[in-house]
């Protein structure tokens, strides 16, 4: 009989730290080691989704994801498309696929947030992946 897996995903959100326009570093807060610690303003902050990506990378909301899909038999597509959190669990924004059920984690590949690199999902957009 195979036991079950009772651990629940780590609660912790990013939050970005701006000077003259840009982002300089992230504020990481939520709870840790059973105590809250509090986010350094309102702004914007992104819920950790409790999956990494191939390379160990933690996978947060307003993530820019790549990973493969099979449309066809006959060929693998890379794809991008962002992490969005909706209707209760983190989805893959374009293509509302719950993430973890259609990509497994051993091809998905976290490549950037849409703060710092909105270009890497605009060129998918435009067509213009190298996938």
């Amino acid at each position: 009989m195979a036991e079950l897996d009772n651990r629940t995903r780590e609660i912790k959100f990013r939050q970005p730290v701006w000077e003259n326009g840009k982002i300089i570093r992230w504020h990481y807060w939520g709870f840790k080691d059973g105590l809250y610690q509090h986010p350094i303003n309102q702004h914007v902050s992104n819920e950790f989704t409790g999956l990494f990506d191939r390379n160990g990378k933690e996978i947060y909301e307003d993530d820019i994801i790549e990973w493969s899909v099979f449309p066809d038999d006959d060929y693998i597509k890379r794809i991008r498309d962002v992490v969005k959190y909706s209707a209760g669990c983190f989805i893959a924004q374009n293509r509302r696929e719950i993430l973890g059920l259609k990509a497994p984690y051993r091809e998905v590949e976290m490549l950037g947030n849409v703060h710092e690199n909105h270009k890497l999902i605009e060129n998918e957009k435009a067509g213009n992946n190298n996938g």
